[in-house]
């Protein structure tokens, strides 16, 4: 018997954070940048992404790492997966992921501001040339 089970009903209803005015979400911190890094994001072309992709690991790099946040974790890995399949497997991947601390600045209904900490997962894709 196949059986199936609804976690957000088991989880009874959801709790709604208050609103608390308007939240003003900074960029995400960033390490300082080297040649061989792609950041991806909801936003980025995917096939804009892969062409760099592949021009940084023609152009004769050691290797590149393609960063990937939150909802783009996904696109980071399908760029990744896209750029081996394309090189007949010739790319070694290797995948690290981290939680990345991130900062929104609320403005309440009387005009103060605060600041709200939150986490959000984050991965880092390495390619390098098989050898």
């Amino acid at each position: 018997v196949f059986c199936t089970y609804n976690m957000a009903a088991a989880a009874g209803p959801r709790k709604q954070k208050p609103h608390r005015g308007d939240v003003s979400k900074r960029p995400p911190p960033r390490a300082v940048s080297q040649p061989g890094d792609i950041y991806v994001n909801n936003n980025s072309h995917f096939l804009g992404q892969l062409d760099k992709a592949q021009k940084l690991l023609d152009s004769g790099i050691e290797s590149a790492c393609i960063h990937g946040l939150g909802k783009a974790i996904p696109l980071a890995i399908n760029l990744a997966m896209e750029l081996q399949r394309r090189s007949h497997d010739a790319y070694q991947l290797s995948t690290a992921t981290s939680t990345v601390e991130l900062v929104d600045d609320v403005t309440t209904t009387e005009g103060d501001t605060d600041v709200q900490v939150r986490n959000n997962s984050a991965i880092h894709i390495t390619i390098r040339r098989k050898r």
